[in-house]
């Protein structure tokens, strides 16, 4: 047989037609015609079986399994009043997909998040708050499919595998250089580096208020005392966007003798730097009422910006405007 191929049902009728040839030309007078057309359809059957398993191996030789990547696990940091938790990192390379597509390498990641709580709500893990970073700073954003959304619940935990596409050429040992993102675009990331130290957060930071400033609140005029303050990255399952933070100005409320105080979000506000921040972000903190000279504590949360150095705390939602408030000054922030 001569040493070509040919494709499809029209190639093996031609291999038939040429090998009956042959068989008509090597004695194959002792078969009938039937027999000879046989005879050549079941040859030439074996060529394409031949043909047919020479591609499946090429396939298969290029299909490839995840394999570990050897960097120090567990690793962890926080994001949203959550612990976020690297417990495995595989590389797979370049392959051939079950439709014959040419994928690139990937990265597999394993980790776990547990929501402490302290948010007090339920936290949404979702592909968007992943990402990787290559040892020169280019980020790898975790496609839509890299894992299935799911809620974390508070005060629960959950394992989760995402899958990241990397560029062509990317080896295992390139992830060494990696560091796993967490975080939204645009807000304030927490890394975990794969290699070398996982950066400490920094926060949160205390911030030193005046003692205690007075106004005039709905109710008639009042202090506010015992002022502590408190510059955070993550509120109510919330993280900070970039360039800003979160500041939580906690007070004990003492109305005057024989009033009856209705607190409000205006009772406490912030400028920073000359700028009065927008009003305060709901919490659950804030009492409803309190009477004859009684006292109330509360929390009132700010987005200020990250780099604001003088403050100033505002009291009493009935002040003028031209009652001075309490300055203090912000600590430098991570």
């Amino acid at each position: 047989m001569a040493a070509h191929r040919f494709g499809g049902i029209g190639g093996a009728l031609a291999a038939a037609a040429l090998a009956l040839g042959a068989c008509a030309g090597d004695g194959g007078d002792d078969l009938t015609a039937e027999e000879q057309l046989e005879a050549a359809l079941d040859e030439a059957a074996d060529e394409m079986a031949e043909d047919a398993g020479t591609e499946t191996t090429e396939t298969e030789a290029r299909e490839t399994r995840p394999e570990p990547v050897d960097v120090d696990l567990p690793r962890e940091t926080s994001y949203a009043h959550a612990t976020w938790t690297v417990t495995e990192v595989a590389f797979q390379e370049a392959s051939v997909d079950e439709f014959g597509y040419e994928t690139g390498p990937l990265a597999i990641v394993g980790f776990t998040v547990a929501n402490t709580g302290e948010g007090g709500t339920d936290l949404r893990v979702a592909p968007w708050l992943l990402s990787l970073v290559d040892g020169d700073g280019g980020r790898v954003p975790a496609p839509m499919d890299a894992l299935e959304e799911e809620i974390v619940v508070v005060g629960g935990d959950a394992d989760f595998e995402a899958t990241f596409q990397l560029d062509e050429g990317t080896a295992a040992e390139d992830l060494e250089e990696y560091t796993v993102q967490i975080g939204e675009e645009g807000y304030v990331p927490a890394p975990i580096p794969l290699a070398g130290t996982v950066p400490v957060p920094g926060y949160p930071v205390t911030v030193t208020l005046p003692p205690e400033i007075g106004g005039v609140m709905n109710g008639g005029p009042a202090t506010i005392r015992n002022l502590r303050g408190v510059v955070t990255l993550d509120f109510a399952g919330h993280r900070a966007e970039d360039g800003t933070r979160f500041l939580a100005v906690q007070g004990d409320l003492q109305g005057g003798d024989g009033g009856h105080f209705y607190p409000s979000w205006n009772d406490v506000r912030v400028s920073v730097d000359g700028i009065q921040t927008d009003e305060a972000l709901d919490s659950p903190t804030l009492p409803n009422s309190f009477s004859n000279g009684g006292t109330a504590s509360a929390t009132w949360v700010f987005v200020i910006p990250a780099d604001g150095k003088d403050g100033m705390v505002h009291f009493g939602s009935q002040s003028a405007p031209d009652v001075p408030g309490g300055p203090f000054t912000f600590p430098a922030l991570p």
